[in-house]
């Protein structure tokens, strides 16, 4: 399996990278599964710059979505089974990584800085071909401001980090705040022209997300011109 190297160069310039902080969170994943667990859901293997560490990476979690145990031999059968053990610096490489690992602590800070440098190539390399692209003459613009568009929003969901809540994680959340409001320690939101409905939700509040769902014909736009003139008439 070849992956593509990063062009090494872009007028002279070197491509944001942290070599270092990769090295780092390889070995601490070669010698501890906790640390596997903390970075495998925040990047992936294209995110490394170095060819071998995106070897090294994806033979790791090969291993780790099949529940294998990982530890520098069974790493280093999996590279050779791959036919990328050469091509990732082999055994000897391996070894250094593990032995140069002071600590595993900081390693989900490590991967955000990957994660950076990886999202900084990204923006360098896109923005090359749109500048590219804009030169030709049959150039569409709609299609380049499409593909702008939508390579930033890719990107920017990169940095923005997420964590995932169970059913009774949100829950407790409603039941929390429902008796908060109830207490009167939450102040009541914007009413709703249904007052049984301001009462058990609080209002409607800045920044949340309100989605008002279903069948065609049923209300949907008058309740929502409702829910507009209500407050507007009270000031």
């Amino acid at each position: 399996m070849k992956i593509n190297k990063t062009k090494e160069l872009i007028k002279g310039l070197i491509p944001p990278q942290a070599l270092d902080i990769e090295r780092a969170i390889l070995g601490a994943m070669i010698i501890d599964k906790e640390a596997i667990e903390s970075v495998v859901g925040l990047i992936t293997y294209d995110m490394f710059y170095k060819i071998e560490h995106k070897l090294i990476y994806k033979s790791i979690y090969n291993l780790y979505v099949k529940s294998r145990d990982i530890d520098l031999l069974t790493i280093s059968n999996e590279l050779q089974r791959k036919g990328d053990l050469d091509e990732a610096g082999g055994q000897f490489y391996l070894i250094d990584l593990s032995q140069k690992v002071g600590s595993t602590a900081h390693i989900v800070s490590h991967a955000d800085i990957v994660v950076k440098k990886y999202s900084q190539r990204e923006l360098i390399k896109h923005a090359s071909e749109v500048v590219s692209n804009c030169y030709k003459d049959d150039a569409n613009t709609m299609e380049l401001l499409d593909s702008l568009y939508n390579t930033l929003n890719e990107i920017s969901e990169l940095t923005v980090k997420s964590k995932d809540k169970t059913f009774l994680d949100l829950k407790n959340e409603v039941i929390e705040k429902s008796i908060k409001i109830f207490d009167g320690e939450i102040k009541s939101g914007i009413e709703t022209p249904i007052r049984n409905l301001t009462n058990k939700s609080g209002g409607w509040r800045d920044t949340e997300l309100i989605i008002m769902a279903a069948r065609p014909g049923m209300g949907k736009t008058a309740f929502a011109l409702q829910c507009v003139t209500a407050p507007a008439k009270n000031g």
